[in-house]
């Protein structure tokens, strides 16, 4: 199956973005198409960041207490740092640096577990497939034990689990108990003892170095330093590309490469091999814009807008096809789009719905557990 996936805001190529884009892939790969039964013929990723703003002067007007983070160019660097600190600041009592996992995991299990993935692929290095072999066991975890958690990490007196290292000790034998037998070919395994598990320790070890500096802080305070620098680049990147997407005939750089990606995809398109299009933030819109306007030829079975501002940007009539005329009145589907599903979370503020405002479009609500909302601070965007 051709999946062509269309980054939005905030992507720059640098430390850490090749191992970004590969762990998305082998997310596609591992558990999506093997889910669906869908063959795996490859991921189209157009590359576009490098034509987005740029500052005159690196950002510098803007004010932060922590000064490297103005020019943060890897968003795995970037998200992982974010979350370290939201986790930090979770708990109402501030919890050691070797224990913020298992202080989040008494409060939201959902979002440790979500954590403890994120800080195994932080440091997977080139090899993403050893990390992505958690996220299938750790979700079917998580949702075992949605209507209570497991009855070992309750507090006990005197305590026995103080740390992340129990924590994660529990949480593998649980695993390794639930892992069937391998049938056929050698797989993964997530045994006691392995490389999946040494990664998952190593990025452990990372959140805590990151977390130390923010044990005792308020949620907001804690991530105000990397928020600030994220919005003058999110709203630069939408300038830009609004500004310079130019026309059919004259397409601007960001549809051009966008445009050759969505054609080298239905190439590869076949009757038993759909096309899929999956568009993160602006690169909903631009998605949209190019299935609408630049790209009509193209046929995407499945278009997945996901944290995306289509519906925003519709609102206000800025898409390439948007018409006033229209106002009031919901935009039909392109035709040439087979079925389009819109992902959003509710404590992604940059994050819209589309049912409202476009015809044969399903909405889908994704409740991320925002860290900070266990600390009544709902007003921080989690926009990764």
């Amino acid at each position: 199956m051709p999946i062509v996936f269309i980054h939005g805001v905030n992507n720059r190529k640098g430390p850490g973005y090749d191992q970004v884009v590969g762990t998305r892939d082998a997310l596609f790969r591992d558990v999506f198409l093997a889910a669906a039964g869908l063959p795996d013929t490859g991921v189209i990723n157009p590359y576009w960041g490098d034509a987005g703003v740029r500052f005159a002067f690196n950002l510098d007007s803007v004010p932060t207490g922590r000064e490297h983070a103005v020019t943060l160019g890897s968003a795995g660097q970037d998200s992982f740092f974010l979350l370290a600190a939201a986790a930090s600041a979770a708990a109402p009592d501030a919890p050691l640096p070797d224990a913020v996992l298992l202080t989040l995991a008494r409060l939201d299990l959902d979002a440790a577990l979500d954590l403890l993935y994120l800080a195994a692929v932080h440091v997977a290095e080139g090899d993403e497939a050893q990390s992505v072999a958690l996220a299938a066991p750790l979700a079917q975890y998580a949702l075992a034990h949605r209507a209570a958690p497991p009855p070992w990490l309750a507090p006990t007196e005197p305590p026995t689990l103080v740390d992340d290292e129990q924590f994660i000790r529990r949480l593998q034998e649980d695993l390794q108990a639930a892992e069937p037998e391998p049938v056929g070919p050698p797989v993964v395994r997530l045994g006691f003892i392995g490389e999946v598990w040494e990664r998952v320790r190593e990025g452990v070890d990372r959140l805590h170095h990151e977390a130390a500096d923010f044990v005792g802080k308020s949620a907001w305070n804690a991530v105000r330093e990397l928020l600030v620098p994220t919005v003058p680049r999110f709203l630069g990147d939408v300038f830009v590309y609004l500004e310079g997407r130019g026309s059919t005939s004259d397409p601007g750089p960001i549809p051009d490469r966008v445009m050759a990606a969505l054609q080298e995809g239905m190439r590869g398109r076949t009757a038993d091999d759909p096309l899929i299009v999956v568009g993160h933030s602006l690169g909903g819109a631009i998605a949209y814009d190019m299935l609408s306007r630049f790209c009509t030829d193209t046929t995407a079975d499945v278009l997945c807008t996901v944290g995306s501002q289509v519906g925003l940007l519709e609102e206000m009539k800025v898409l390439a096809v948007s018409d006033d005329d229209t106002a009031g009145r919901k935009v039909a589907k392109p035709p040439n789009v087979e079925h389009w599903i819109n992902v959003f979370d509710y404590n992604d503020v940059l994050s819209y719905k589309l049912e409202p405002i476009f015809a044969d479009v399903i909405d889908y609500s994704y409740p991320s557990h925002d860290l900070l909302r266990v600390r009544n601070v709902s007003s921080c965007p989690f926009h990764g």
